[in-house]
């Protein structure tokens, strides 16, 4: 940039005789200036190279270097989008979301975590709220679930986990950030309600599959005519 900067001008006379430094002196070029020659000289200018077409490749090489030093993705950490891809951007998210899981289980979970939940133990413990068996019951930490770009892939992924047995209900629901007993209370209510105004939904598998088709032996499979929505 300093070299590319070094933009000059250069006066020649008509006879090509040296111009001295005390008869014509420097020019500075200012905006809107005009500058009187002698007759016959001309003005010929540098060329200095442009940086500034390499000058963002240059930026990206140093972000990029420092993303790879902290293990963060380069789209996160420079925001730009501008030449990823579905299945590099998936890649390298899935290689994120395995540091930051490392971060949690390592860091995050034993030394600011667990001290917080002793403390909260034994407030509940000496005001009688909860038995002392919480004081050495288990803790397990579930880290928040990352949000790829493909939210149907994920949540089909998890639905086959927990069909196959693989995970549980109440840790796929943690990692969303609920609580999977307050979630039961609500979908629980959200079926008498239904039932109450004569209402099926696609979203029922007590009375719809998938597809939204009735199910054999649901009570919406009587020959009546119920409201889909």
């Amino acid at each position: 940039m300093r070299t590319s900067s070094l933009f000059c001008g250069f006066v020649t006379s008509a006879d090509g005789s040296p111009i001295l430094q005390n008869e014509q002196g420097t020019t500075e070029f200012e905006p809107g200036s005009i500058t009187r020659l002698r007759v016959g000289d001309s003005v010929s200018f540098s060329n200095p190279p442009d940086a500034s077409q390499s000058y963002s490749g240059f930026v990206n090489t140093q972000i990029r270097s420092i993303a790879s030093a902290l293990n963060v993705p380069y789209e996160l950490l420079a925001s730009d989008v501008s030449a990823i891809t579905f299945a590099s951007g998936r890649a390298s998210l899935l290689a994120f979301e395995r540091v930051c899981d490392s971060l949690v289980q390592t860091l995050m979970a034993p030394i600011f975590c667990a001290p917080i939940w002793r403390w909260w133990c034994k407030i509940q413990v000496a005001t009688a709220v909860l038995p002392e068996e919480i004081l050495t019951a288990p803790c397990r930490w579930v880290a928040p679930e990352f949000q790829t770009l493909d939210a149907r892939m994920t949540t089909s992924a998890t639905v086959q986990k927990i069909r196959a047995g693989l995970l549980s209900r109440a840790e796929a629901v943690a990692s969303n950030g609920g609580d999977v007993e307050a979630l039961d209370l609500q979908i629980q209510q959200d079926c008498l309600r239904s039932d109450k105004l004569g209402l099926v939904f696609d979203s029922d598998a007590r009375k719809t599959t998938l597809q939204g088709i009735f199910q054999q032996g649901s009570e919406a499979d009587d020959g009546a005519s119920p409201t889909i929505q």
